[in-house]
């Protein structure tokens, strides 16, 4: 299995036009599952891999010119990939994930420019605040595979006398909420222990939301943190089917961005604290999304499936639509949860070269789980190993036990040249 001719020529480019400002990294990915067949994907007909790899060339760079210029630095990040699927022709990406100035031109004063993410956010298993950066996996909360991607934007931030921070940031995208434009602004403090902050966000073509996030360092290995977020109306795709008064069949894609001037508000929050101590780390967190399926949104879609499942069998034009339909009910399932409410456990040891970890998101009201393993072994300052495996479980009818993977075993291999 071969690298694409242009990702090894970029590599060595890389290496030699600014030595000492560049790290690249070779990544080997290679993804075994179980792909589950049933209701939601009778024979597999939404043709899931159960085995691909993947070779990743990431080229990551940083330079500053403190001494020449007061605070001017600039940060970028490359992706260059092969995937091969079994029976499928390879395909090759490549993607600029950030590319970003910095200019501190006054000690009070930070202006960036370019293709970056801003952590609004302390949590892990879900971002209310995650307006300029990507949702996080939270089977690699580490980004093992380099999957992160900027967002662009023009932020610009003030320290105050007082100590507090004022931020004012347009972008031309979301990771969030898919939108094409938006404006923000946060006020944040630094009050001890204590590091609350005030957030405004309007989107183009949507009103404005606000929310907030509070840090309560406990200890110096404690913290609490919560964040919040509410606005009238969400661009968050839904299932338009669900609500009907009776059970039929689309002939458009029904995940529609509907509820984009609703009058209701929907809020999204979280709460959680996380623990390091002696060489552990642990994380709790509760998160709650009312732009997300509901009890009830997730009886009727089951009972969606159920319906176009039941039309396969009388073959010919029928069978075909319901299979199309049966894709489309897919399409409102989300391996990280498309419900509103979870719980999520992280734990992590390590040491010396090697680092285990824990983790489980569970629905509370079903207590359908996705729940994992994982372990990492820096085989040398230059070279690491890491496997995971991942389960999706549950009762019948449940979210995690719908899912078209029933488990994954992943293994990532990386060398920084």
């Amino acid at each position: 299995m071969k690298l694409p001719r242009w990702g090894w020529l970029c590599c060595m480019l890389s290496s030699h036009a600014l030595a000492g400002s560049l790290n690249t990294d070779l990544l080997y990915i290679g993804d075994r599952s179980h792909v589950r067949a049933g209701a939601w994907n009778p024979d597999n007909f939404l043709r899931v891999p159960s085995t691909q790899d993947e070779w990743v060339i990431v080229i990551e760079g940083q330079e500053s010119w403190s001494e020449v210029h007061s605070g001017l630095s600039v940060h970028g990040r490359a992706r260059l990939s092969r995937r091969d699927i079994p029976h499928q022709k390879s395909t090759d990406e490549a993607k600029l994930q950030e590319l970003s100035i910095d200019y501190a031109y006054r000690p009070d004063w930070l202006l960036s420019i370019g293709k970056t993410q801003l952590h609004w956010d302390n949590s892990s298993s879900s971002q209310p605040l995650g307006f300029f950066q990507q949702q996080l996996d939270v089977a690699d909360l580490k980004d093992n595979k380099s999957l992160s991607t900027g967002v662009p934007l023009l932020a610009l931030t003030h320290i105050l006398p007082s100590g507090s921070n004022a931020t004012l940031v347009y972008a031309i995208a979301s990771n969030n909420e898919q939108s094409p434009e938006q404006w923000a602004f946060k006020w944040g403090w630094e009050l001890g222990d204590w590091s609350p902050s005030l957030i405004v966000q309007k989107p183009a073509g949507q009103q404005a939301g606000w929310g907030g996030q509070v840090s309560w360092a406990l200890s110096d290995y404690q913290i609490l943190y919560g964040s919040i977020f509410t606005r009238q109306g969400t661009r968050l795709l839904r299932h338009n089917l669900l609500g009907a008064d009776h059970l039929t069949l689309g002939w458009q894609n029904p995940m529609q961005a509907s509820r984009l001037h609703d009058a209701r508000y929907y809020t999204r929050g979280l709460v959680g604290t996380s623990v390091q101590w002696d060489g552990w780390t642990f994380l709790l967190e509760v998160s709650h999304d009312e732009r997300k399926l509901s009890t009830r949104d997730w009886w009727q879609l089951n009972d969606l499936v159920s319906f176009h499942q039941s039309l396969i069998p009388q073959g010919g034009d029928v069978a075909a639509l319901a299979l199309l339909n049966l894709a489309y009910d897919n399409q409102q399932l989300s391996a990280q949860g498309a419900r509103q409410n979870y719980a999520y456990f992280y734990v992590a040891y390590g040491f010396e070269q090697l680092s285990l970890r824990l983790f489980a998101k569970t629905d509370p009201e079903f207590l359908s789980s996705l729940h994992g393993v994982s372990a990492a072994w820096q085989v040398h300052e230059t070279f690491e190993a890491s496997v995971s495996f991942v389960r999706f479980s549950g009762q019948p009818k449940q979210e995690f036990s719908v899912l078209p993977l029933q488990h994954n075993i992943e293994l990532v291999l990386s060398y920084r040249f």
